[in-house]
């Protein structure tokens, strides 16, 4: 009799004790179950919360390269720029200065320090630091390769007419890249433009076989270095070049200066150590 009630005990405690492995191994899942959801939880808020500093940082950046693009429409010409009472320290003044001085260098990819520029866009309004930090990089590349050649014709209007050349020359790429920094991330955001300008004929060296001449725009003539008449066949190649711009008041021979976008925006996302992801100029992904 004693023995039975042993060996029934011992069944019993023997279920017990396996109920209880049950419900630890069935806790433990179920905690780390838990811990798992939190962990995948914290992940997507913490790649949310990145996402959104991103999409801030992007439309920061691109919000103020539209500004810029509309100072550098908003004027036709330096003496336009000059005249507006907001016109003489305007970023399109400035933007005419550096592609146009000579003091400051095509942009060459083997030397970024010394040939790309940086424009001082001032303090954040009342010093609100929502705006982030902004730098303005700028610089530009020269399309022209030496000399440029046209045919001349003493037809008025005609393209190859000096006063019709000089009306409308294109020889710099613009770049202007704007980069934000706020909220521990940054954005760099670049627009490219083709410079299109119009120049008093000061500006302009002609050369005919080699030797150098110049036009008379008065009386339709061309002249030779001593300032005699020249006669010059039709259709004859003239060569010319623009004179290195080295004193402010060398802007009074560009009657005309406009900026043209020649490809969409692109731009760069990135994370404060300079580790981060590489876009093409869209919104981050939601």
């Amino acid at each position: 009799m004693f023995h039975r009630k042993k060996t029934h005990f011992m069944k019993t405690e023997s279920k017990k004790g396996t109920s209880l492995v049950i419900v630890v191994c069935v806790s433990a899942f179920l905690v780390a179950f838990a811990l798992a959801m939190i962990y995948t939880a914290g992940l997507m808020l913490s790649q949310a919360n990145k996402r959104l500093r991103q999409e801030r940082c992007y439309q920061l950046a691109k919000s103020f390269a539209e500004t810029l693009d509309y100072e550098l429409t908003r004027f036709e010409s330096p003496q336009q720029a000059k005249a507006d009472p907001d016109g003489g320290n305007s970023f399109y003044l400035f933007t005419c200065r550096f592609l146009e001085m000579k003091s400051y260098l095509d942009y060459n990819p083997n030397d970024p320090a010394n040939t790309i520029y940086h424009y001082s866009a001032g303090e954040n309004p009342a010093g609100d630091k929502n705006y982030g930090d902004i730098t303005i990089a700028l610089y530009k590349e020269n399309d022209w390769d030496g000399r440029q050649t046209f045919s001349y014709s003493s037809t008025s209007g005609a393209a190859g007419n000096p006063d019709t050349v000089a009306g409308s020359i294109a020889r710099y790429t613009l770049t202007v890249e704007v980069t934000v920094r706020a909220d521990n991330m940054s954005y760099s955001y670049s627009t490219v433009y083709n410079q299109s300008a119009a120049y008093d004929m000061e500006a302009l060296v002609f050369y005919h076989n080699g030797n150098r001449i110049s036009w008379d725009s008065t009386d339709k003539q061309w002249k030779d270095n001593l300032g005699a008449l020249l006669s010059v066949p039709e259709n004859d190649p003239i060569e010319y070049e623009i004179k290195p711009f080295t004193a402010a008041t060398d802007f009074d021979w560009v009657t005309g200066y406009k900026f043209n976008k020649t490809i969409r925006e692109s731009g760069e996302t990135e994370t404060e150590g300079g580790e981060g992801e590489t876009g093409g100029g869209e919104a981050p992904e939601p």
